[in-house]
């Protein structure tokens, strides 16, 4: 789902913005914190509106929405959510805090575990080697050789991160992933 954020908020009536990332806050708080945005993760639906009446979030425009998760995607975080059409949360998250993405990353085979709809595709010869691709790649699916990126598929778990900072180049973009089937 979250392939598609404008079409996500467009099918959803409420938006709510966590207070704090869990994750990050649980690391924040005993030294070892990464400095990426507490301020990222969200809500949608009928969790939301219960987030918000416990005062564990803050209702927010759709609008909003969209800038909070472009702003996280732009801090290097991957978006996350439950494995539904409509998902009910999207969290923003970072490989060194979150636990989830953490246990994802040391899998031989992530792919595997974090099924995407994309992956990543990288065409060699338009690839200048300025080595974003791999500083930002949260799975470690993107390497250098000879000063061109080379892509593990079976590491990549297609959050496009890497699409992102590609640049002028427009080397890497994401494809679906063969038998990608929509969630239920």
């Amino acid at each position: 789902a979250t392939d598609h954020f404008e079409a996500l908020a467009e099918r959803s009536s409420s938006f709510a913005l966590v207070n704090v990332c869990a994750c990050r806050w649980e690391h924040e708080l005993v030294g070892e914190g990464c400095g990426k945005p507490l301020d990222v993760c969200t809500c949608l639906g009928w969790i939301a509106e219960r987030l918000i009446e416990r005062g564990l979030a803050r209702r927010i425009s759709r609008e909003e929405f969209l800038e909070v998760k472009a702003r996280a995607t732009e801090a290097g975080l991957v978006q996350l959510t439950d494995n539904l059409r409509d998902p009910l949360q999207v969290c923003s998250c970072c490989s060194c805090c979150c636990t989830g993405l953490k246990m994802v990353k040391e899998h031989n085979l992530p792919s595997l575990v974090a099924r995407s709809h994309f992956e990543a595709r990288i065409d060699g010869p338009a690839c200048v080697g300025c080595t974003k691709c791999v500083a930002i790649c949260p799975m470690d699916a993107i390497a250098m050789q000879d000063k061109q990126a080379l892509l593990d598929v079976t590491r990549c778990i297609g959050c496009g991160l890497c699409v992102g900072v590609c640049g002028k180049a427009r080397a890497i973009t994401l494809v679906e992933r063969p038998g990608h089937k929509e969630p239920a």
